[in-house]
């Protein structure tokens, strides 16, 4: 019999209140989870994990990829669908859509409400899932992430509210499809790109964000640290003031790798202006510049990238070709 599976990770959709704490926390498992929907498919419960997606890590979401790529390999599994937090949701999708290489569907999806609410929204966006994950349409489209009806692309999802029930958005490249009553329609084909990666090693990459009259003293603490590499969050079209330079300039002295990325949500980065600190002088220091990625992102990207080589430049056509 055809099957979807169910890998719960937890997240808000999986909390309860917790006396102890007096908060929120992560208790249920995927069995709970399906008990308030109804599915026309058979659907298998793995647990993963059962945390707040704040404490997942890169190596976890790389271990995430490798059980799902496993999951996905038999002939009766129709597609996966994956329980999540909402807080780190975009940057699990993002690093899952670059590692798997299953062409079978395979949706995130979770809730803003915790499981005990009055009005829970968890069980109507898993039951979406499903529906998607069960579906042909969802075939070759890559990992998607399905909100309030709405489908996006893992690499192009951005949480934008913090409360609202359709939390989410892919910004210039729109919606990758929409789930109605009678059918999943899909708007647009993926253009994604896979990267190939059998072993992983952690690397420890940062971000450190400019904002008007900042210094350089993340750098230096960067470099005692003794990072592989660094996300700078630009502005604009990717660019900073002096000070900022001269962090850059001595982190690049010191072989490590620099990426530049903008915390405009919408638009992506470039050279353009030539003063000290604007996207011109950094691009001569040897800056990767991170297209329409998220700092998030592109430390994700950066982390994967040097996991395969060490070259800037060849570091430079992975983040053109994501």
């Amino acid at each position: 019999m055809k099957k979807i599976i169910l890998l719960a990770t937890g997240g808000t959709i999986s909390t309860l209140e917790d006396k102890e704490s007096g908060g929120l926390k992560a208790k249920l498992g995927g069995e709970h989870l399906l008990k308030n929907i109804t599915s026309q498919v058979e659907v298998e419960v793995k647990n993963f994990s059962t945390v707040n997606s704040t404490y997942l890590t890169p190596k976890d979401m790389f271990e995430m990829a490798k059980t799902i790529e496993d999951l996905l390999k038999g002939d009766e599994v129709l597609g996966l669908v994956i329980t999540h937090g909402t807080s780190t949701m975009e940057e699990s999708a993002f690093f899952l859509d670059l590692l798997i290489q299953s062409t079978k569907p395979v949706v995130i999806t979770g809730a803003q409400r915790q499981a005990g609410d009055m009005w829970p929204d968890g069980p109507h966006n898993l039951e979406m899932a499903i529906r998607v994950a069960a579906s042909t349409a969802g075939v070759g489209k890559g990992v998607c992430v399905v909100f309030s009806n709405r489908i996006f692309r893992g690499r192009d999802i951005e949480k934008v509210h913090t409360t609202a029930l359709d939390a989410f958005s892919s910004g210039d490249r729109g919606l990758l499809g929409f789930i109605y009553a009678d059918e999943v329609k899909f708007y647009q084909d993926n253009y994604r790109k896979t990267i190939l990666l059998e072993e992983y090693q952690d690397v420890s990459v940062d971000i450190i964000k400019f904002y008007a009259g900042a210094d350089g003293k993340f750098f230096e603490t960067a470099i005692n640290a003794q990072v592989q590499g660094i996300v700078v969050e630009g502005v604009g079209l990717g660019n900073v003031n002096q000070f900022f330079y001269e962090g850059i300039k001595k982190a690049r002295a010191h072989g490590i790798e620099v990426v530049i990325a903008s915390r405009s949500p919408l638009g992506r980065v470039m050279p353009q202006y030539g003063y000290l600190g604007g996207g011109h002088s950094l691009e001569k220091l040897g800056v990767i510049f991170a297209e329409d990625l998220s700092s998030p992102k592109a430390r994700l990207l950066l982390i994967l990238a040097l996991n395969m080589s060490k070259n800037t430049e060849e570091i430079k056509e992975l983040f053109k070709m994501v």
